[in-house]
């Protein structure tokens, strides 16, 4: 690629990165298709070694909310 090259698509890259910077619809859009998968991907793993966790610990599930009750 010649010197000439290199500053256009730098230029173009810019252009492109300022608009999604300054557009709140595509920087959403953007964020959707990029972020919120890694999000599920790494809520699914934390959820799996949780499971984990309890199993070799030989814990009983408990939910967020559920009491924790002790026997009388």
């Amino acid at each position: 690629m010649t010197g000439h090259a290199v500053w256009a698509l730098a230029f173009i890259a810019g252009l492109a990165a300022e608009y999604v910077w300054l557009r709140p619809a595509a920087r959403a859009a953007l964020r959707r298709v990029l972020y919120a998968p890694l999000r599920r991907r790494a809520h699914s793993l934390r959820r799996s070694l949780d499971a984990l966790d309890r199993a070799t610990s030989f814990r009983p599930y408990r939910g967020h909310h559920t009491p924790r009750r002790t026997q009388p």
